[in-house]
């Protein structure tokens, strides 16, 4: 990637997961791959010029679909964090915006959950065509979830 920086060379040149392994839509905790992948630490730091040079260098779009050790792919980690444009760049690559993790939530649930902003919430929807009224595995909406996490807000603080 050319005019990239030195950390997100190094994140490039890093060994990849095997893009060919196969991946349940729906993993099951004794199937997750591992630790995060350098994509994954990029999407949740929200370094949009690391994931840039990393999506570049990918040989093919396999990569924004690997998953953590709970279930989490690169599009969960930037939506809890609440970087929309990381979001509109993983979806643009063919991040799955309806991927549910080990824990039976969406990125749009994570995002509500962590309090990410409007704009994440925005780009989940538009670009990514998440259902509102999408539920987590445990029959929650992210404007239930939302709603619980305000509510309980004032009792943490």
């Amino acid at each position: 990637a050319a005019g990239a920086d030195p950390l997100a060379r190094s994140l490039v040149l890093a060994p990849k997961p095997d893009p060919n392994a196969e991946e349940p839509s729906e993993p099951k905790h004794e199937d997750l791959k591992g630790g995060l992948t350098p994509l994954m630490t990029a999407a949740g730091a929200g370094c949009l010029g690391a994931i840039d040079a990393l999506l570049e260098a990918l040989p093919d779009d396999n990569d924004v679909k690997l998953y953590d050790i709970v279930g989490q792919t690169s599009i969960a980690w930037a939506s809890q964090a609440g970087h929309a444009e990381a979001v509109k760049r993983l979806l643009a690559r063919g991040a799955s915006a309806m991927s549910y993790g080990a824990d039976g939530r969406s990125p749009i649930h994570l995002a509500a959950f962590h309090g990410a902003t409007s704009a994440t919430f925005s780009a989940l929807v538009k670009v990514g065509s998440v259902p509102v009224d999408l539920r987590s595995k445990e029959g929650h909406t992210a404007m239930t979830i939302a709603a619980f996490q305000a509510r309980q807000a004032p009792l943490t603080r």
